[in-house]
This record gives structure tokens, sequence and C-alpha cells, in this order.
């Protein structure tokens, strides 16, 4: 086994795998890293499977045989009890998220990750990084829902990542229907949209036809639909974060704090405040 790693931050939540009774989790380690370009190593982890999220850097990952470069987007499937390298290639800082299931995770990942599989390029990374990110605030937040939470959350995630697959994702023709493309960006993209006129240039439509799209599909303005995206998720950093409204403003794409309470009093009928106060479910909010 070879190392060479400078760690500029490390964040962990540890499920307990290593204790004399242990917890029937699926995840048994979970981690945000942060390390310098300087990255080599070689190893064999015989404990269980894992996912690493690489969110920056370029780097080269070689296990049983196969190899790949890899960049932002991409995420490494790892197998048990085979020997890899995983090094960096470039002058950047290396940044992912790395997810280290346990053995009960066996038969879930052979039903979705085809045994030749070790590597994913998301179709959609700006979609998912933000997902795992999120899931990794809730956990090390709320240490007696952890494992429940993370038993949930480990299937959800493989299907996800594996229907990002781009080997899966047929391209999008000049005919395709403009609401769907419409949609699938509001979902892509909702946490840093302030303005519609970003989904209307990248649609290659009009204000005007956004709007009669969606009324045509019976859906909400896509104004109340881009705030109903952001506040759901803005429900459950406030139900299971200390963030302040500040910072949650900012993480789902308002300019301020003030103009996010006014939408999600707007969308759910309460302040952000009250919200935190009363510790309401969030499938309340719909």
């Amino acid at each position: 086994m070879k190392k060479v790693v400078t760690f500029l931050k490390y964040e962990q939540i540890d499920f307990g795998l290593d204790r004399l009774v242990r917890p029937n989790n699926l995840i048994y380690h979970f981690t945000r890293q942060r390390r310098g370009p300087q990255m080599q190593i070689e190893h064999t982890d015989h404990l269980g499977f894992a996912a690493c999220f690489i969110r920056n850097g370029s780097l080269h990952f070689e296990q049983n045989n196969h190899s790949i470069d890899l960049s932002y987007g991409s995420v490494i499937l790892r197998r048990p009890h085979l020997p890899y390298t995983f090094v960096s290639t470039g002058p950047e800082e290396i940044d992912f998220l790395m997810i280290n299931f346990d053995p009960h995770i066996e038969p879930i990942w052979n039903r979705l990750i085809p045994p030749d599989c070790f590597h994913v390029h998301l179709s959609n990374p700006e979609r998912i990084f933000p997902l795992v990110e999120l899931t990794f605030e809730l956990l090390i937040r709320n240490e007696p829902a952890r494992i429940e939470r993370a038993n949930a959350f480990a299937p959800f995630l493989l299907e996800t990542v594996m229907a990002n697959d781009t080997r899966n994702q047929p391209l999008l023709q000049p005919g395709d229907d403009i609401a769907e493309r419409c949609l699938h960006y509001l979902h892509d993209h909702y946490r840093t949209i302030r303005d519609l006129q970003e989904v209307v240039e990248h649609c290659h439509t009009s204000r005007s036809n956004l709007y009669k799209l969606f009324k045509e599909r019976g859906e909400v303005s896509p104004r109340d639909y881009l705030n109903r995206l952001k506040c759901r998720t803005a429900s459950d950093l406030l139900l299971n974060t200390n963030w302040t409204t500040e910072r949650i403003a900012h993480e789902i794409g308002y300019a301020d704090a003030a103009g996010f309470s006014k939408a999600f009093k707007r969308i759910t009928g309460k302040t952000p405040r009250t919200l935190r106060k009363q510790g309401l479910p969030r499938h309340q909010l719909n």
C-alpha cells in the first residue's frame, strides 16, 4: 500500500463499522475531502463497496486492469478486495465526496450496477452533487436518525447515479419537447437560478411561450414552480440544520434573506422561522 496525500480539508461521518456491536446499516463511512494536487494512492479496500464523486481536479484511476481519466462529474464505483490506484494528473486541488458502503449493500449494488461498471460520468452533476452534499450536511448534524436516513439514501443514490450515466442518456434532438427541457433545466439548476431569463435562453424560447407551456401542462407559473423547488430544499435545511436564513437563502439562489423569506411564506404559508420552530415535516409543505 502506497499513499502520498496532503489533506487540505477532511470531514467525516463514521457509522460505527469497527464497534463490537455494529448496527445494520448500508453506509459505514462518508467523507468530504479536499486534497493537495500531489496525490498518489495504491490500496486494496477489503471492507466494502465505495462511490467517489469528483468535484474538482484531474485524476487517473485504475482497478482490475481497467483505467479511466477523471474530472468534474466523474463517479468511481469501487468493489471490495480489488487493488486500485488513484493519482492526480494536474496542478489543481482534488475535491471529492466519498461514500464507503457496508457489505450489506452487496445485493442492492449487484442489482443496480453491472459487474464491469467501475466508472460513471454524470449527465447532470449540477443536480447530483448538491444532493450528495445536502445529505452529508443532514447526516452529520442528526446522529439519532443517521442510520435510518443513510439506509434510505443509499439505494436511492445508486439508482440516481446509474440513471444519470451518460451511456444511458439519449442525445437531445432539435424536435424534443421544449417544455420537458425547461422542466429538466429547472430541476437541474434551481439552486442557482435567480432569473427565469436563464431558462428562456438555455431552452431557446421566450418568456411568454414559457408561461404558455406551463399553463398548457396544468402547472403553476414557471416562477412559482422554481420557488417551490427552492422552498422544498429550504425546508429540509431549516428542519435539519442550524444554518441561518441568510446561509440557506444563498444556498438555494436567493439574493438575500428577505427575498427568500417573502417567497417562502408565499409558497408555504409560513415564515422560515415559524417552520423551524414548529418542526413540521416537509411533506406538509407541498
